[in-house]
């Protein structure tokens, strides 16, 4: 049985055991609260590989922790984070998406080493004068892919690549159409006659194929770019993916919409399931509070 955790709300991290998607819940790391070693705002965590500790990043403080849920230490820090992966060189991939006045750390995309000392940043985030943006697309975007990290731009027009000491723009992308990603989240979103608009563009890789997701008008589609044969597929599609692991995509749905998934789009995963008590138990229960999985961590061991 492998271990994972999974990121499951703004104030625990659940660690279940688990061969591939079957498993049974082991513990909870993590405790709510604004005390030293409590949860008050969970934003991301990271799995470390030497010394197989969990570290939890709060809005200005990260703690560290054992596989029990035994808080380690704890360090305050000066920057706030959005997202955050460990690279397997120990190094750390930063995202952020809201200044807060740090010349050093007010970028989109920065890499640090262990200690969180920078290394490289690029795409400083701008003084803003509406008071609330919001992403309409992916909204992790970077990707762990072998021994370095992929990053899709907060404007879907570049990918960049992020090895142990740099980062650099990989490719760029051009649209035939606008497309409308960064908005002010005061507004409602109405794409129902945005008949030159593509939205919630995500962007990730596998060993063999690139893929975009987009919405237009009211459907989803997605771009796939084979890179073996360098041909280009569009496929429409009723889902996007949130995630990659060992080359597979995976959907993370929260529990309010998952009886449409199970209806509609994977009627035939009811019968393949590998935990049936479980999804019953969801399915009956969805409407009680809505669960969302943020993030996947499959642990090497």
């Amino acid at each position: 049985m492998r271990p994972v955790l999974i990121f499951i709300s703004v104030l625990s991290i659940f660690l279940f055991a688990c061969r591939e998607v079957k498993g049974e819940f082991l513990d909870t790391i993590g405790k709510a609260g604004k005390g030293p070693g409590e949860i008050s705002n969970l934003l991301d965590f990271t799995f470390n590989y030497e010394d197989s500790t969990i570290t939890a990043f709060d809005r200005h403080k990260k703690i560290n922790y054992s596989l029990t849920g035994k808080t380690l230490n704890e360090e305050k820090l000066d920057f706030s984070v959005q997202s955050v992966i460990r690279m397997k060189s120990g190094n750390l991939v930063f995202e952020k998406f809201s200044p807060e006045g740090n010349p050093e750390t007010d970028y989109y995309l920065r890499l640090t080493d262990g200690k969180m000392n920078t290394i490289d940043a690029t795409l400083p985030i701008p003084e803003r004068d509406i008071p609330s943006i919001s992403l309409r697309g992916q909204i992790y975007r970077a990707q762990l892919k072998n021994d370095h990290a992929l990053y899709f731009s907060h404007l879907g027009d570049t990918i960049y690549q992020i090895d142990k000491d740099s980062i650099y723009p990989l490719f760029t992308l051009s649209y035939n159409k606008n497309t409308d990603i960064l908005g002010d989240a005061s507004q409602p979103i109405d794409l129902s006659s945005a008949e030159d608009i593509y939205s919630f563009i995500s962007y990730y890789e596998t060993d063999n194929f690139s893929m975009l997701f987009f919405m237009h008008l009211h459907d989803w589609y997605c771009n796939v770019f084979d890179h073996e044969t360098g041909n280009t597929t569009v496929f429409r599609t009723d889902f996007n993916i949130n995630s990659v692991h060992n080359n597979k995509g995976i959907i993370l749905v929260n529990s309010i919409d998952l009886p449409y998934f199970i209806e509609e789009v994977f009627e035939p995963a009811v019968i393949s399931c590998t935990n049936p008590d479980v999804l019953e138990n969801v399915l009956n229960n969805y409407e009680e509070g809505i669960f969302t999985i943020l993030k996947l961590e499959f642990l090497p061991f």
